[in-house]
C-alpha cells in the first residue's frame, strides 16, 4: 500500500490531507491514538492497552457475539500474494502498531469506516482490508498485543514510527504543501527500485478487495 501511494504524485495526497477539514481532525486523533497507545505498551499497562484495543475492535468489527463474514482480505487473498498465515513459530513479534492506532482513531471518533466503505479510495479499501484481517485473525491480534507490551526491540522500531507520524500530522496541520512534498519525495526515494512489483501487487489486490465489496453490496 506505502509503494502505490509514493508512486504516485505527491500533490494529490498533499490535498486530500491538508485542504479536507475532516481529514486534519482524523489524522490529529490517529496521532493521538499512536501516542496514548505507545505510552500504555512502554508502561506495560496490559489491562488498559488491552481493554482499549479490544474495545475498539469490537466497535468496527464486532466481536464473538457479533460474527460477520469478512468482506475483504480473507486468508485465500492473502496466500496469493504470499501474505497468508504464517506458523507462529515463524513469525517475527510485531504491534502492528499502525493498525491498531487506526482502530482506536475510528472508535474515538465514532467512525464506522465500513458505512462509507463504496465511495472510498481503492488504497482506502486495502488499508482497510488489512486492518480487518488483523483484528479478525485472533491469533494474529493476540500476538500483536502482547508483542507490543513486551518485546524492546519493537519499542524502539515503533518510537521512530511514532515520531514519523507526529511530524507528517504538524505538517499537515500548519498546511505546508512544502514540507508535505520534500516528506513524500524523500520516502518515495526510498521505494524507487520497487514501484513497479509493488503497483502491480497493489492493483491485484484491489482488484479482488473491489469484486468482494461490489458482491456485499449488490452491485
Amino acid at each position: 500500500m506505502a509503494i502505490r501511494i509514493y508512486g504516485s504524485k505527491w500533490h494529490v495526497y498533499a490535498g486530500l490531507a491538508i485542504l479536507n477539514p475532516f481529514a486534519k481532525a482524523q489524522i490529529q486523533q490517529y496521532v493521538q491514538s499512536v501516542s496514548e497507545l505507545y505510552k500504555l505498551m512502554i508502561t506495560r499497562n496490559r489491562d488498559a492497552f488491552r481493554t482499549r484495543i479490544l474495545e475498539a475492535g469490537k466497535f468496527v468489527f464486532g466481536g464473538p457475539d457479533r460474527y460477520r463474514e469478512p468482506i475483504l482480505l480473507t486468508d485465500q487473498i492473502m496466500e496469493q500474494f504470499s501474505l497468508g498465515s504464517i506458523p507462529p513459530k515463524e513469525r517475527k513479534g510485531n504491534s502492528h502498531l499502525s493498525l491498531l492506532a487506526m482502530v482506536d482513531c475510528w472508535h474515538r471518533m465514532g467512525i464506522n469506516p465500513f458505512d462509507h466503505l463504496i465511495c472510498q479510495t481503492p488504497p482506502f479499501r486495502l488499508w482497510l482490508g488489512i486492518t480487518e484481517y488483523c483484528f479478525k485473525n485472533c491469533e494474529i491480534l493476540e500476538e500483536s498485543m502482547e508483542a507490543a507490551l513486551t518485546d524492546q526491540d519493537i519499542h524502539v522500531e515503533d518510537l521512530s514510527f511514532y515520531t514519523a507520524a507526529l511530524g507528517w500530522a504538524q505538517c499537515i496541520q500548519l498546511g505546508s504543501f512544502e514540507g508535505y512534498n520534500l516528506r513524500f519525495q524523500d520516502t518515495a526515494d526510498f521505494f524507487q527500485s520497487r514501484f513497479d512489483e509493488g503497483k502491480r501487487n497493489s492493483t491485484a489486490m484491489i482488484n479482488l478487495i473491489t469484486k468482494k465489496t461490489a458482491k456485499v453490496h449488490g452491485a
